[in-house]
């Protein structure tokens, strides 16, 4: 059984294809700036925090804590627990088959 979020790890995959596809679009015509690259990074950054803490990484150890104000901690924390919740319900039914 995979316990290490699939979905999730997929769409940190996806999200780091469209912000190198994002950064190759910027240049000195458009002032180094490229549409979309902020939000990126930023939902990139919440599913790493995520991803992370539910691997049982504290946060202090994923990036510096004087960053956080600009998380929602509260809706990452209420993700990672249903993230653990998910897993531990598929790891308990994966018990009860094997009995």
């Amino acid at each position: 059984m995979n316990t290490k979020f699939p979905e999730l790890k997929q769409e940190l995959k996806e999200l780091a294809q469209i912000i190198r596809e994002l950064k190759a679009t910027r240049g000195p015509a458009n002032c180094g700036h490229a549409p979309g690259l902020f939000s990126a990074q930023y939902r990139f950054r919440e599913s790493h925090v995520i991803y992370c803490m539910a691997h049982g990484t504290p946060y202090e150890r994923i990036e510096s804590p004087e960053r956080a104000d600009a998380l929602d901690m509260k809706w990452i924390e209420e993700e990672v627990t249903r993230l653990q919740g998910e897993r531990n319900e598929a790891l308990r039914a994966c018990m009860q088959e094997a009995v």
